[in-house]
């Protein structure tokens, strides 16, 4: 189905994600490898850690603490910081901050990184290919009606004030002909200012089926999981919410 441009689109974050089965055992020279291939674009590297805290009893039932760390991925930025590259044991993703440009850019941005990172650390068996895009919804009206934008927004029992200051839905759809699932997450908080109040539109779409990553199966999922994600998009709201968005 075709659905409208917008030409200021409200996504603050798109996100492209793989998970591998098993998990990898990154050394510190492949990931300086990585890291220099992508040096140019990429010249922010940190590291992430997991941090473990344990406790052991004594012969007295004295206890005593002990705080251990370990390293389970990297993150990159690129040089205007707008794409975050993350490189974990158990997979990557590229995320894509605001503004976003369109598909086609964030997918040959996706494939570059890719590429290199199958070229120093060797294909993988991908269990989980999965698309998350975060949108905020501004709705300006000082006393909206939230089905004005949503389609499935928020209901307030019969008897209750009509009025919601919070609030909080979350959907998951099994789409079994894509073996997809879409969780649609709505969530609503009091804007900062009167009429400046924000709804957040965060829609996932994962595919949990196993393949090689060189058999690039993963970009074909890519386009099922994202007609998907516009489906959940454009069916989520009602034209008055994408107005000012065109």
């Amino acid at each position: 189905m075709n659905y409208p441009h917008l030409n200021n689109a409200p996504i603050i974050e798109a996100v492209i994600d793989f998970r591998f089965l098993p998990a990898l055992n990154i050394e510190h020279s492949e990931i300086g490898k990585l890291h220099e291939a992508i040096l140019k674009e990429y010249p922010v590297k940190q590291e992430n850690k997991e941090i473990q805290l344990g406790f052991t009893v004594g012969p007295e039932q004295t206890t005593q603490q002990t705080v251990s760390d370990s390293v389970v991925g990297y993150r990159f930025e690129n040089t205007d910081k707008k794409y975050v590259f993350m490189a974990t044991k158990n997979g990557f993703s590229l995320s894509k901050l605001a503004p976003y440009d369109d598909w086609s850019t964030f997918l040959n941005e996706a494939k570059k990184i890719s590429k290199v990172y199958f070229g120093i650390l060797g294909h993988q068996n991908i269990t989980r290919t999965a698309i998350r895009y975060v949108n905020v919804i501004e709705i300006t009206e000082e006393k909206a009606d939230f089905d004005d934008y949503l389609v499935a927004g928020p209901k307030v029992p019969e008897g209750l004030p009509n009025v919601v200051s919070e609030f909080l839905l979350r959907n998951v759809i099994p789409c079994v002909d894509q073996k997809a699932y879409v969780t649609i997450v709505q969530a609503y908080g009091e804007g900062d200012q009167i009429g400046k109040a924000k709804v957040v539109l965060d829609i996932d779409v994962v595919c949990v089926e196993e393949y090689n990553s060189s058999s690039d199966k993963q970009w074909e999922l890519l386009d099922i999981l994202r007609t998907l994600k516009n489906n959940a998009f454009f069916k989520s709201l009602h034209p008055k919410a994408l107005e000012k968005y065109k």
